[in-house]
């Protein structure tokens, strides 16, 4: 009987021993560049650093007391525009009067004309520039039919004085003069802008616009 059989060879001839020889070095280049690449990789994602937030959150409560002064912040002088409009919508209220709605634009107006005082020490209805208070509502582009303002000057505050208690003078000053208070309380209003600020010296300026 005749047996064909494929020989297996266990050794391994020249043809072969490249072949493997070529197969392993391939091999071990990869493993090296995976090694090498592992290790690049990871020094790059050490050297990660988190990006710091677009925009840095303040984390300091608004009703937190400042300091008067050049260093003043918007935030305090935000807080006593707010205390004199309500202590002024308090007495309207409790004299059976409407209670007048505070506007941006009414702010802005008022706040121009304390700083105007503020920065250029006087203290006056008419503005360095000539301006008046009917002038300077027109130049917001204000539309009104009627307006009024009262203006108030107290101080200097020591540092650390409180909100609450600068609005309180200042709308205790406009109470106890007749005129100021009349425009406080009259029933021809609708709208309300208050502005304040501290002078260098730590004066206080207030101003009330009044509007229909």
């Amino acid at each position: 009987m005749l047996k064909t059989f494929r020989s297996c060879k266990v050794g391994i001839n020249n043809q072969d021993s490249f072949i493997i020889f070529v197969t392993n070095l391939y091999t071990l280049k990869r493993l090296f560049f995976l090694f090498a690449f592992g290790l690049v990789l990871a020094s790059c994602q050490k050297n990660l650093i988190e990006p710091e937030s677009e925009f840095p959150i303040d984390t300091a409560s608004d009703t937190t007391p400042l300091n008067p002064g050049n260093s003043q912040s918007l935030t305090f002088n935000s807080q006593v525009e707010r205390l004199i409009a309500i202590k002024t919508n308090e007495i309207r209220s409790s004299l059976g009067r409407d209670t007048l709605i505070q506007t941006a634009i009414g702010d802005s107006i008022a706040s121009l004309h304390s700083i105007d005082m503020a920065d250029n020490d006087y203290f006056s209805h008419t503005g360095q520039n000539g301006s008046n208070p009917w002038s300077r509502a027109f130049d917001f582009g204000l539309s009104f039919s009627s307006l009024g303002e009262n203006i108030a000057k107290r101080g200097p505050y020591p540092l650390g004085s409180e909100a609450e208690l600068v609005a309180s003078d200042l709308v205790e000053q406009w109470v106890n003069s007749s005129s100021h208070y009349a425009n406080m309380i009259s029933t021809d209003w609708q709208y309300i802008g208050v502005g304040f600020t501290f002078s260098t010296n730590n004066v206080a300026y207030g101003t009330q616009l009044f509007y229909y």
